[in-house]
């Protein structure tokens, strides 16, 4: 099982729309996905409309390891970290592992904080997908962020991935330049483009491969889903005709 957590302290740098619409993307190649919402904000959650179903927050409650809060699949809503003063990175890490059994592929989406969640989530990835924008105040703080990840768990594999590109910003090119020169191959070569579809989609409870079949930035996101999993050596899925309907979300 693949569980990459999809972080950045940095807030706004579509982490969200990256979990969506890679899930779908790995979906569509036959992986049996899950999609879980480790932000207390929600967002990911929201796109669904469930926001009043049982989740991590429930099942951690139940203190019942192994247990499924909804029998028909598995749903994890984002929790405030306030309401578990009990609880450690290592007991909600476990829980978040349990919950995902049975999955090929695991995306958390990662609240922008270092806190008890993202410990949590680091814990149980065995991977980490890190979003940033081709802009300087993306980059400032990177390198400590990546020390701090590491100082949990050691080193994991990391990759980096731009959002929201654009060609005709000279910016993107130098950011981009930058990125290369001090992190190589851990940068994708492919970037996710500016897109107002992929910020409209989510208003629609939708993906960008829902909203807009036809989409140029749907090759960005399968050619991002192609190259993490090269990059990471993850076998072929077990069902090549599973559909994205069978994705699993929260």
């Amino acid at each position: 099982m693949a569980i990459v957590a999809i972080a950045n302290q940095k807030g706004g740098v579509g982490k969200t729309s990256l979990v969506l619409n890679l899930g779908w993307a790995f979906g569509e190649m036959g992986y049996h996905v899950l999609l879980a919402d480790l932000d207390p904000q929600g967002h990911l959650t929201a796109v669904f409309g469930d926001q009043g179903a049982a989740g991590l927050s429930s099942f951690l409650e139940k203190q019942e390891a192994g247990a499924r809060p909804i029998a028909s699949g598995i749903h994890l809503l984002g929790m405030e970290p306030g309401s578990f003063k009990s609880r450690d990175p290592q007991t909600t890490s476990a829980a978040i592992e349990a919950l995902a059994a049975g999955y090929e592929v695991v995306l958390l989406d990662c609240p922008p904080s270092d806190g008890l969640l993202l410990q949590a989530a680091l814990k149980a990835a065995n991977a980490l997908l890190i979003p940033l924008h081709p802009d300087y105040l993306s980059m400032n703080g990177l390198s400590r962020f990546i020390q701090f990840t590491q100082s949990l768990e050691g080193t994991k594999p990391f990759h980096l991935v731009l959002n929201r590109v654009s060609k005709r910003r000279r910016l993107d090119d130098e950011v981009r330049a930058r990125l290369l020169a001090y992190f190589g191959e851990r940068l994708l070569h492919t970037g996710i483009r500016e897109a107002i579809a992929i910020a409209e989609s989510p208003g629609f409870g939708q993906s960008l491969f829902q909203y807009a079949p036809g989409h140029g930035a749907l090759a960005d996101y399968r050619a991002v889903a192609r190259e993490l999993q090269a990059a990471l050596a993850w076998p072929p899925p077990r069902n090549s005709q599973l559909l994205p309907r069978h994705l699993a979300v929260h």
